[in-house]
């Protein structure tokens, strides 16, 4: 299945194996574009947000939306917890870090990240791989991550790094693997014309970010998310794939043994690439556009002669 959504306030499924692939439900409800959204780890929940100041829960097989959380601010951006299909992290435009539990419906936790008038909407959540750092960014470039604890719930700020001044609009997390190390990874888009791969280093006061490599992209007007390759990042170096404002797809490899960074660029679309997602064996990509096309492209085998 694939899920896209749309300003309209919208959200379609897809099937991407039916042949051709087809939309097989639109989820209905939300009265504003809709900003983001998030799979459940069982692929049976959907969460999404909006600027109609709504979370909602959508049940995949129903094609129904099964809860509605209302806030006082739109919301920017959301993220499950890995582990948990209870548990929704959610950032909202005045700067108000929330995690709600999704059976219930209650806050379980909320922290503004700023003092309102000048603080910053949260532009973009990721919970780490085994779910126990939850990333944040805003839109001044801060990188703010918290720790949290699965038996009390409880959240507590732990670090923080300004990766410039402009918008963090994506952050992906995952280990990639050389010939030495297993190494922890945060892919961070800014609307600075680059995306930035930092390592996550565990040290004995906590949690450390370094910059590895920064990569040139084109990108200073719109919010444009990047992705890691699922199964190349466990390879032996970190791959990723990024939309971009010159219409096409970037695709980058990163370690100690690779020659060439830029492995592909992807051309099919007539403006500016604002997401990208693989499926689990790296076998389709899709990727989306202002114009509100969406792109589905499958990987073959190169023969060479």
């Amino acid at each position: 299945m694939l899920a896209f959504c749309s300003n309209s306030g919208n959200i379609s499924i897809a099937s991407v194996l039916a042949e051709p692939p087809k939309i097989v439900s639109i989820l209905k409800g939300h009265t504003g574009p809709v900003t983001d959204f998030d799979w459940s780890m069982t692929n049976d929940f959907l969460a999404s947000t909006s600027v109609d100041c709504t979370i909602r829960i959508w049940s995949i097989k129903e094609a129904r939306c099964i809860r509605i959380i209302s806030e006082p601010a739109p919301c920017l951006c959301c993220s499950y917890h890995p582990f948990n299909n209870n548990i929704i992290a959610v950032g909202s435009e005045r700067s108000q870090l929330k995690v709600f539990n999704f059976s219930t419906g209650k806050c379980i936790f909320s922290k503004r990240l700023g003092a309102l008038p000048t603080s910053s909407p949260i532009t973009s959540l990721e919970f780490s791989s085994e779910g126990r750092i939850l990333f944040v960014g805003d839109s001044k470039g801060w990188i703010k991550w918290f720790s949290w604890d699965t038996t009390s719930s409880s959240v507590n700020q732990i670090g923080k790094l300004s990766c410039g001044k402009t918008p963090i609009t994506s952050i992906s997390y995952r280990s990639y693997h050389t010939s030495q190390d297993n190494i922890p990874a945060l892919l961070i888009n800014s609307m600075d014309n680059s995306v930035k791969l930092f390592r996550v280093l565990a040290l004995s006061k906590g949690i450390q970010l370094t910059l590895e490599k920064k990569f040139p992209i084109k990108n200073s007007k719109h919010h444009l998310r990047s992705c890691f390759c699922p199964l190349i990042s466990i390879r032996n170096a970190a791959c990723f794939a990024c939309g971009s404002e010159d219409g096409s797809i970037h695709i980058f490899r990163y370690g100690p043994s690779v020659i060439k960074e830029k492995v592909n660029q992807l051309q099919g679309h007539t403006s500016v690439v604002t997401d990208v997602s693989w499926n689990y064996d790296e076998s389709l990509l899709a990727s989306s556009d202002t114009t509100g096309t969406v792109i589905l492209w499958k990987r073959v085998k190169h023969v060479e002669n």
